[in-house]
């Protein structure tokens, strides 16, 4: 929130107990800065807000900082995971220009059908070292035409060094074939890969 407060949106009929929200505070070359980790519970279709982070003193000595948040249920499964970039002022963002392109390694295999989808397993990696942003992935067709509609189980990823996300994406059975999976990002080396 504005005042760098946390909050977590249950959007379910059910409350939810023993849920651990991880913060992590990085710096744009991967430093940890500050961790935090709390314990939630928030109601059927309610919202709980935590304290704030103490990002001030930290946004006046790096300019931007990077904030991750993990939310984790009782039994450890991942619910949500977010990656943000928070700066001191509009001025301090400009130190996004200067990342240097990471290399991200992008591979992609057809899993089988769906109802009336193909699945395509799409697996991410930063190989970097630093933060990858916004990485974005767009299937085309052989003729390096887009393919609509593809539908995403998720997109511009962003992946912290050493990181990985798999992506499933659901290509139409008939129309236009999906062939390759192009990947290009804030600071990410573009590359196309065939799905095999």
């Amino acid at each position: 929130l504005p005042d760098f407060a946390l909050a977590v949106v249950n959007t379910t009929r059910e409350p939810l107990a023993g849920l651990k929200l991880r913060s992590r505070i990085l710096s744009l070359d991967n430093r940890l800065l500050l961790q935090r980790s709390d314990t939630v519970m928030v109601g059927a279709n309610s919202v709980a807000t935590l304290q704030p982070l103490a990002l001030p003193k930290l946004l006046e000595q790096e300019g931007i900082v990077l904030v991750e948040l993990s939310l984790v249920d009782a039994k450890g499964n991942r619910l949500s995971r977010s990656i943000y970039w928070q700066g001191r002022d509009d001025s301090s963002l400009r130190k996004l220009n200067g990342l240097a392109p990471q290399p991200v390694s992008i591979a992609a295999h057809a899993e089988g059908a769906h109802a009336a989808d193909n699945i395509v397993a799409v697996e991410l990696s930063n190989r970097g070292t630093q933060p990858a942003l916004a990485s974005k992935l767009t299937v085309v067709d052989e003729h390096g035409n887009r393919v609509l509609p593809v539908f995403y189980s998720n997109n511009y990823v962003s992946l912290l060094p050493g990181e990985s996300e798999r992506v499933e994406i659901r290509c139409p059975e008939h129309g236009a074939r999906c062939d390759r999976v192009e990947l290009r990002g804030w600071d990410v080396q573009p590359a196309t890969v065939v799905i095999h």
